[in-house]
């Protein structure tokens, strides 16, 4: 039996509306609707190489694709991808992006140690950062407020 582990970790998370009306029944059959759901991507580590071990690099392309039309499907908000979108090699970016850019679905991204393994130069022009190039900031959504920290 040949093992496959699946580099692509995918998780939908939704945050429940409190209850507001003191007069329901709290102890109804209705689930509280989400005030919004999002999606959880981390660890695709996609080079353009044979596979190695129990590493197999190619299979992460459509084991993101994958994740990103099961995101579609359950109509997340906006994906968090935690970082390691490569294994190495700044090239390794195009297809994975592509998948992403594909999807029509608002992309924040944590750069992974994996997402720095490119040419020093090439370092400050990562797709993974932000507009300031430092890897973190904030959003807003919902009024909820999420902090992205680049732990590189």
């Amino acid at each position: 039996m040949k093992l496959l582990i699946t580099s692509v970790f995918a998780l939908i998370l939704s945050l429940m509306m409190p209850e507001k009306d003191k007069s329901s029944n709290i102890h109804s059959n209705q689930s509280p609707k989400p005030l919004f759901s999002f999606g959880i991507l981390a660890d695709a580590q996609y080079a353009d190489n044979e596979a190695v071990g129990n590493r197999f690099y190619r299979s992460s392309l459509e084991k993101l694709r994958d994740a990103v039309t099961k995101f579609r499907k359950d109509s997340v908000d906006f994906i968090i991808n935690l970082g390691d979108l490569i294994d190495k090699d700044f090239d390794s970016y195009k297809p994975v992006i592509n998948i992403l850019d594909s999807s029509g679905i608002k992309i924040y991204n944590v750069p992974g140690n994996h997402d720095y393994n490119v040419e020093p130069k090439l370092k400050k022009k990562l797709p993974v950062l932000n507009s300031s190039k430092e890897g973190y900031y904030s959003f807003i959504h919902e009024k909820f407020r999420f902090i992205v920290l680049n732990g590189n």
